[in-house]
């Protein structure tokens, strides 16, 4: 009668092991969840900043510089890091500006602008590279 209760506390132990180390990944598992979205938020703003931008365009030479920054974050890492949250910053609020001024500004001036984010966004990668 003992050493039946004995192995029913010893199975209900290990339930109880494998139901919270069970819990623990989980949790592990959302919170990483989490930060992956908020890394792929980064890309996927200046996706669709660019392309509003590159809907307010008929100009050729700016279309092209605007469609290669999209294609650059379509191939940059997903990842983030502290390391590089300045340069998303400021990527996204120089195409918030851009974005807000579109009008007033001349042809060089949005080259200029959008060629600073894209050079932005390479260093950004090799920061990440090396991490």
């Amino acid at each position: 009668m003992t050493f039946q209760y004995s192995i029913e506390s010893i199975v209900t132990g290990i339930y109880l092991i494998f139901l919270l180390v069970s819990i623990v990944l989980n949790n592990n598992i959302a919170k990483n969840e989490i930060a992956s979205d908020a890394d792929r938020m980064f890309l996927k703003n200046l996706y669709v900043k660019a392309e509003f931008l590159k809907s307010k365009q008929t100009d050729k030479q700016i279309i092209e510089q605007i469609e290669k920054l999209q294609e650059d974050s379509c191939y940059s890492q997903t990842k983030s890091s502290p390391n590089v949250k300045e340069m998303e910053n400021q990527i996204l609020t120089s195409l918030d500006e851009l974005t807000k001024g579109i009008e007033n500004l001349n042809k060089e001036k949005l080259i200029s602008e959008v060629t600073k984010c894209s050079n932005l966004l390479k260093q950004r990668n090799l920061i990440l590279r090396k991490i």
